[in-house]
């Protein structure tokens, strides 16, 4: 699925503050789809930091008062000539952003209170006929659609608990002997690889790895069961965090850990002075 999303949402830091607003849902999205990653305000040509602005009457303006409503029209006019040529399957928005909010939006007085209507940039893409959504209504949208992300089902979730159950099974396990097992199944996913040199493809491999793989995720889910877990919930949280922890402007094709991106990054903030 090719998708059009706001750039903030995957951590990359064009937030009027200089920040983003990684999600976790929308990071789950990334693998096995197109992502077109937008700004609408950056590609008017705002810069990063910038004064925040919401829309006032017919017109968008800063808190210090500026007009900067040809800027917003030509960021969003620029999204809709990139969504004509891309011909994304989904738009998924900042919420409540002057450009980018779906159904609501603030209200002009810099005071935190919102107002229903859209942003420059989603009302025009939803009068061009576009599928758009906000990140804090995208679950509903994927459930209303029939849109899975690469992951367990509710009914698998539902079956592997049943699968347990059926034989009276629950009463062995307990979150230490379910950690040593899921331990176990991972050491034997990587004894398929054990031997094979420079050999790192699942080429002649992949009827192994399906079963292991299997038994690894069986064993996640039962001990997220016992220990009242939810997976979507805990994976979720970890995403955010490691969102904050590698933000795409730092770790993009750099596999160093946070501790030595953030390093690399002030020693460049100290040149840059």
């Amino acid at each position: 699925m090719k998708i059009m999303v706001s750039a903030c949402l995957l951590g990359i830091n064009c937030k009027y503050d200089g920040g983003n607003n990684a999600d976790a849902l929308v990071l789950s999205l990334v693998p096995g789809n197109e992502i077109i990653p937008v700004c609408p305000e950056r590609m008017g040509g705002l810069p990063t930091p910038r004064v925040p602005s919401e829309i006032v009457g017919d017109a968008v303006r800063t808190r210090d008062g500026r007009d900067v409503t040809e800027a917003f029209r030509r960021g969003a006019q620029q999204c809709l000539e990139l969504a004509r040529r891309e011909k994304p399957d989904l738009i998924i928005l900042q919420p409540r952003s002057p450009s980018c909010g779906v159904s609501q939006r603030y209200d002009g007085t810099f005071s935190g209170q919102l107002t229903q209507g859209s942003g420059v940039t989603a009302a025009l893409l939803m009068e061009n006929g576009f599928a758009v959504t906000d990140a804090g209504h995208l679950r509903a949208y994927l459930t209303a659609h029939g849109l899975k992300r690469n992951g367990l089902s509710p009914e698998t979730v539902q079956k592997a608990i049943a699968f347990r159950d059926e034989r009276n099974w629950k009463q062995f396990h307990n979150p230490k002997d379910l950690a040593i097992s899921l331990s176990l199944e991972a050491a034997e996913l990587l004894e398929v690889f054990q031997w094979s040199g420079s050999d790192t493809g699942a080429d002649g491999k992949m009827d192994k790895i399906r079963e292991e793989l299997a038994d690894v995720l069986n064993y996640c889910i039962l001990m997220a069961d016992v220990c009242g877990l939810d997976l979507d919930d805990i994976v979720l949280e970890k995403l955010e965090r490691n969102a904050r922890k590698y933000p795409v402007e730092l770790a993009y094709g750099n596999k160093a850990k946070y501790t030595e991106l953030k390093r690399e990054a002030r020693k460049k903030k100290g040149k840059d002075q």
